[in-house]
């Protein structure tokens, strides 16, 4: 047995690639920067960070890599949509769901509702634990109208301690000494930040390092490098239009290729739109012993682009879990013959409860890696040991 732990990915993450933003409508999250980490009862929000986004463009999808063993999508609806897992493998599952959900002409009116859940389906339709690739498609109504909005994404069975294990998390801002700094950075001094600042940079092939022992880690755009002993890590940072892509490694392997840049439909490029507290990359299920992170800022000397770091943080269990992700899979079920490869569902009307914001405290993960647009095949190609989670986004 694992202590595993569940992910929540925002829909503002840079883990979920959507096809433009400009078929995607969000709030501006520059206008009230602090709300991704205030309550509901504060924000008057009722989505997750108080962001969502939402299309009614036919054919337009959002998509998303994950290393788990189960998954749920929460959002709003009153229209067709698709719910595409592995649709690469010879016997991918998709999820036709017609859903009536309580929709307004504004999405702030809106409630919130489970759009898919595979924890609902056959009583055998487990999923295998191994790393997943899923789409989200809008599909549309006949009459041509419906909205589909999605809030937020939980991962759930992520490795991060053997059974019986404590877990220690171990969180390094942007400004210690523990950081390897390479290129031209800035400093940006903003109390919204974690610990009250963040560090910043447009310079091409520039990176930061860190040592560590852990089996998770998160981390936000950024350029960095990390060197750390644990089972999973997190890097967060904030998402703006003129940021660009970012490449993620660890021990030297590229785990994901992502973009920094924000989900408003404005200007590429356009100092705006900038939210907080993102989810740049997560990694779980790391083996015991020590690893390098570096995260790499893109961009050339023409069009330079910006990457930022706010935190690292990273899990250290008292041992290990053994738990290996699942490789060759011709479906994405334990049983292959347990459910039938579509199926047809109404989601729930009721509202749910957002989860608890990603965090080094929720489980093991292993490394998932989101495949990237410009370098498929490569961040989806990892370790069998290790998962990552990234995200790209089509501009």
């Amino acid at each position: 047995m694992s202590l595993s732990i569940n992910l929540t990915i925002d829909d503002f993450d840079p883990l979920i690639a959507y096809t433009s933003p400009i078929q995607w409508t969000t709030p501006n999250p520059q206008d009230n920067p602090s709300w991704f980490n205030q309550t509901q009862e504060q924000t008057g929000s009722v989505w997750h960070e108080a962001t969502y986004h939402q299309t009614s463009f036919r054919g337009a999808e959002a998509r998303f890599n994950f290393t788990g063993d189960s998954l749920d999508i929460y959002g709003f609806s009153n229209t067709s949509y698709q719910v595409i897992i592995d649709p690469s493998l010879d016997q991918p599952y998709t999820a036709n769901i017609t859903t009536k959900t309580a929709v307004s002409s504004t999405a702030e009116s809106s409630s919130r509702a489970s759009l898919f859940s595979s924890t609902s389906l056959s009583t055998n339709a487990k999923l295998t634990y191994a790393q997943h690739e899923v789409v989200i498609r809008n599909v549309g109504l006949p009459e041509g109208t419906g909205v589909l909005g999605l809030d937020y994404i939980v991962i759930g069975g992520i490795p991060v301690g053997g059974e019986g294990a404590t877990l220690t998390n171990t969180t390094v801002d942007d400004n210690e000494s523990r950081l390897r700094y390479t290129g031209d950075w800035t400093t940006n001094n903003v109390t919204d930040f974690w610990g009250g600042s963040s560090a910043y940079t447009d310079a091409p092939l520039a990176s930061v390092s860190l040592n560590f022992s852990g089996t998770s880690l998160i981390s936000i755009r950024c350029s960095a490098t990390d060197v750390f002993t644990g089972s999973a890590i997190y890097v967060y940072g904030d998402q703006v239009n003129d940021h660009g892509y970012y490449a993620v490694y660890i021990n030297d392997t590229e785990m994901a290729y992502l973009t920094g840049r924000s989900g408003c439909a404005s200007p590429e490029g356009d100092k705006s739109c900038e939210k907080l507290g993102g989810l740049h990359f997560f990694a779980g299920g790391l083996p015991e012993g020590e690893h390098d992170l570096r995260i790499e800022n893109g961009g050339t000397e023409q069009n330079r682009t910006y990457f930022d770091l706010d935190r690292i943080t990273y899990t250290t269990p008292s041992n290990y879990s053994a738990r290996v992700p699942a490789t060759d899979l011709t479906c994405p079920f334990v049983n292959c013959t347990a459910t039938a490869s579509t199926a047809s569902s109404a989601s729930s009307s009721s509202p749910v409860p957002s989860g608890t914001a990603s965090s080094a405290q929720s489980a093991s993960a292993t490394p998932t890696s989101a495949a990237s647009v410009l370098r498929s095949g490569v961040a989806g190609v990892l370790a069998a040991s290790v998962l990552s989670l990234g995200l790209w986004i089509s501009l």
